[in-house]
């Protein structure tokens, strides 16, 4: 994915399993109707996403829980309530700029 010039994504997810076992998962949401001057490119409309998220290799281990941050324009690192991911799936919402990165609670093989 090329991230020089235009064509950004709206939607950007990553997820990898960490050294403890313990599972990651990044979201970003590269929208907004204003971007800083920083930004030398300018990107696609604000725009909020319901993002369902599914993760093969934890469709088989029943409920897992994950620590839920968000960063922004409105909030610096804010822990929001536990996120339940259920066979391998979840569903959040992101807003416009912002990151929602979530840690499963626990060791998970």
């Amino acid at each position: 994915m090329t991230w020089t010039r235009d064509n950004k994504p709206r939607l950007v997810v990553a997820t990898a399993r960490n050294p403890d076992g313990s599972w990651g998962i990044g979201i970003s949401d590269y929208t907004s109707d204003e971007f800083p001057n920083r930004f030398w490119c300018p990107g696609k409309p604000a725009q909020s996403f319901t993002v369902t998220i599914k993760v093969e290799e934890l469709a088989k281990a029943g409920e897992l829980r994950f620590e839920a941050r968000r960063r922004g324009p409105q909030f610096k690192n804010y822990r929001q309530e536990p996120v339940t991911m259920r066979h391998g799936q979840l569903t959040v919402t992101i807003n416009p700029l912002e990151l929602v990165t979530l840690r499963s609670l626990g060791q998970k093989n």
